[in-house]
């Protein structure tokens, strides 16, 4: 600051005051997160995304974000990183000044670190499997509202998002203060439910689960033949839980106070 002092210059501003959207239009960067329908400008298609972050803070928060989806998967076996393509801005009812933000599509997605000249890079890359519809919000649509949110991928919108998110302006028509944020987020989003509702649909089973010795025994309140080719049909054995030989072996459910 003495240097820019004797120079003549302002001095040196502070993190605190800098506007971070002025500086990226000076830079040439559009802060506005809202995307554009198409590409205007060659870093719409190259390979890296740019941030308001300062890299600190990019560093320390792709680190938050990485620990998080390890604890998931670690914890409940499931990803819970995601990649959101647009969000849907509705309201409870039409006396609500609070606007709800949901994601519309979903791909799920995975974070790789690598050292580059000294420095942390950060890749987003997508996991197996596509993006998929919002079902949690698909079906709260359908019940509350009488609305069909649409399924992505079908032939008419060719996997396109830009298609996708004009199906569904279409499809919230005519409900007051909707509308489609062209957002692209990326974050921990508790949907890991989604992979058990769509374990339910018959046409993932490979054999009808009842066919399970132990599902079948479940549902029909039998337990199954030796061999396992059905139920056996007699009530199960009694056990004198007051034999000592049982005690032994049974765990002890209440204690002593």
């Amino acid at each position: 600051d003495r240097v820019r002092t004797q120079l003549g210059l302002p001095p040196r501003p502070k993190r605190a005051d800098v506007n971070r959207n002025e500086h990226a239009r000076s830079l040439g960067i559009d802060p506005n997160p809202e995307l554009q329908p198409a590409g205007t400008k060659k870093t719409h298609s190259d390979r890296f995304l740019q941030t308001l972050k300062y890299p600190d803070e990019l560093e320390a928060l792709m680190e938050k974000i990485s620990a998080e989806a390890r604890l998931a998967e670690q914890e409940a076996g499931l990803s819970t990183l995601f990649l959101a393509f647009g969000f849907l801005e509705w309201h409870d009812s039409d006396a609500s000044d609070k606007p709800i933000y949901a994601p519309l599509l979903l791909l799920p997605v995975k974070i790789e670190r690598q050292k580059v000249r000294g420095k942390h890079v950060y890749e987003v890359a997508a996991r197996e499997g596509a993006a998929e519809t919002n079902i949690s919000l698909q079906k709260f649509l359908e019940t509350k509202f009488g609305r069909d949110l649409p399924d992505f991928g079908d032939a008419d919108d060719g996997g396109s998002v830009e298609s996708y998110l004009a199906k569904v302006e279409a499809s919230i028509e005519g409900l007051k203060r909707w509308r489609v944020r062209r957002w692209l987020v990326l974050g921990h989003f508790a949907f890991n439910r989604i992979a058990i509702y769509e374990d339910t649909k018959p046409e993932k089973w490979q054999n009808h689960p009842a066919a399970h010795p132990l599902v079948g025994s479940l549902l029909s309140g039998f337990e199954q033949g030796a061999d396992g080719d059905g139920p056996s049909f007699h009530s199960p054995e009694d056990y004198p839980i007051d034999d000592p030989e049982i005690e032994k072996s049974a765990p002890i459910l209440i204690q002593d106070a």
